[in-house]
């Protein structure tokens, strides 16, 4: 029987299907023989069938709660046997779930014996969302429990983890570079910026946790002094209402208030004297940080989660407190007061983004499991 590495990962938009695809990819690289076992309606699959896995094993998923049950139902009955067919020519040597999902524990369960690893990326709820939701209750919970091995992506979460499952074996990985945008055509620009403005830019889902209104307030005060000077731009899927009234009567303000696929995703970084805003109220680790480095733009975030690892204070761009609009204010002016401000912290970014290459976070990974395959 011919060994390989099965990558379990069902969900379909986010980062996610991109953070597994990275990692997957790398293990290719290696020489590894990789079976990723995903949705169906991934949204990124194309990318998935452009690498040369042993095989790709797509399943039927769902897409609200009434398909869900049903899919965990018959997941004995269908999907279980689907996934065991595409693989019994194989030895698996371990197991990779860069997420939890609803199936992930069902999935990890058709190999007993076989070493798995679990990416916890959010040991603790983001504010505003429901501390204790079936997916965590019914699977999420069970995977990590049952896995012999829990990733995460901030060194600060490793006691916090180890302290949440006692005597499992917690490592650290970075969450790594986006490389893919990097091979995806130019998309058509989705706003335009002024070149001779500071544009500042919020990109990401809108939710609670995210600092919208902290955000508000900060740019108002800043546009109060510079109104001519710079402009806002908010991009992401979420329901903005209820910080539509704190941005009304700015110039220069745009919203965008959809979901951004992988391949649009440049578009929005098309133009000169882009700043990335990140003023999260709490935080585990930020996939817009680093695709905002690779499109060259220093990113404000806030010193909540792990963000802190995720870049250099002063060189990378600007870390400040949660919650505190005046310093917020006060970090956006400095790329006012400073106009080469951007281009110093640009050349930062290269060096920074050369450290958090996949092939290095494949290489941890193989050798956490290989450690762990030998001591059972």
């Amino acid at each position: 029987m011919k060994n390989c590495i099965v990558i379990n990962y069902t969900g379909r938009t986010g980062g996610g299907p991109l953070d597994a695809f990275e990692m997957a990819r790398a293990l290719v690289d290696r020489g590894e023989r990789v079976i990723p076992i995903l949705a169906k309606g991934v949204e990124n699959l194309a990318l998935w069938k452009s690498v040369a896995f042993e095989k790709l094993v797509l399943i039927d998923t769902y897409h609200d709660r009434l398909s869900l049950v049903g899919r965990v139902l018959s997941f004995p009955f269908t999907t279980a046997k689907t996934i065991t067919t595409a693989l019994r020519e194989y030895k698996i040597k371990w197991i990779y779930c860069p997420m939890a999902t609803m199936l992930t524990s069902h999935i990890n369960h058709l190999f007993p014996g076989v070493p798995v690893a679990v990416v916890d990326h959010d040991p603790t709820p983001h504010s505003g969302a429901a501390r204790f939701n079936p997916m965590r209750l019914l699977n999420s919970f069970d995977a990590y429990r049952s896995a012999e091995v829990i990733i995460v992506h901030s060194k600060r979460f490793v006691t916090q983890v180890q302290q949440l499952y006692p005597g499992k074996r917690v490592e650290y990985i970075p969450l790594s570079r986006h490389n893919m945008y990097k091979n995806l055509p130019a998309a058509a620009p989705i706003v335009s910026y002024a070149p001779d403005k500071i544009n500042f830019l919020f990109f990401g889902v809108i939710a609670q946790y995210k600092g919208l209104d902290v955000l508000a307030k900060a740019y108002r005060a800043l546009w109060e002094r510079y109104p001519g000077r710079i402009s806002l731009t908010v991009i992401g899927k979420g329901d903005f209402s209820p910080y539509a009234a704190a941005y009304e009567g700015f110039s220069n303000f745009t919203l965008i208030n959809r979901w951004i696929k992988d391949e649009e995703v440049s578009g929005i970084y098309v133009g000169e004297n882009l700043v990335t805003v990140c003023p999260y109220k709490d935080s585990t680790q930020s996939g817009v940080v680093l695709v905002s480095y690779e499109y060259g733009a220093p990113v404000i975030a806030t010193d909540s989660g792990g963000m802190a690892e995720q870049m250099e204070d002063g060189k990378t761009g600007r870390l400040i407190p949660p919650n505190d609009a005046d310093t917020l204010c006060q970090a956006m002016a400095q790329y006012l007061e400073d106009p080469g401000l951007i281009r110093v912290q640009q050349g930062h970014i290269k060096v920074f983004l050369a450290e958090l290459e996949w092939d290095k976070s494949a290489e941890k990974l193989v050798s956490f499991l290989e450690e762990e395959s030998v001591s059972q």
